[in-house]
């Protein structure tokens, strides 16, 4: 794992891509992978190819911040198992509420992050919602 580390260099973005979406390997493989960024190298973002607003409801429970209702992965409950749905990334994401919990500075805690905008409404009036608390004029725009 030090070799394939010591690849990224001094980067501070670093992409982990699968040949195929579902395969077990590949899922454990990125988390592992993962799992060693943020202990050897202090990343703190996750972000993955899923949709905006239920990476942030995955987000709120790997921070502590809230409770899930029913299993952390009913976040994503329009994607098959085999996707985002699956017992590989539900252990990853244990690990991170884990990891969160166990780190006492808050800067190193590491976030959950949701790229894709399938929920293209949801996703607007959650943007809208965080604008209106911290820039309300952004919001009206």
């Amino acid at each position: 794992m030090s070799a394939l580390l010591g690849r990224s260099g001094e980067a501070r973005l670093v992409l982990i891509g699968e040949a195929t979406h579902g395969t077990s390997e590949f899922y454990r493989l990125r988390a592992r992978i993962t799992q060693e960024l943020v202990r050897q190298r202090g990343f703190t973002i996750v972000a993955v190819e899923a949709d905006w607003p239920d990476g942030a409801r995955v987000d709120d429970y790997v921070r502590g911040d809230g409770s899930p209702k029913g299993e952390p992965f009913e976040a994503f409950a329009r994607f098959p198992t085999w996707m985002w749905r699956n017992r590989e990334v539900l252990s990853f994401v244990e690990w991170l509420r884990g990891h969160n919990a166990r780190e006492t500075d808050p800067t190193r805690h590491v976030g959950f992050h949701g790229l894709d905008l399938y929920s293209l409404f949801t996703s607007i009036r959650l943007v809208l919602d965080y604008l209106s608390k911290i820039d309300p004029e952004a919001a009206r725009i």
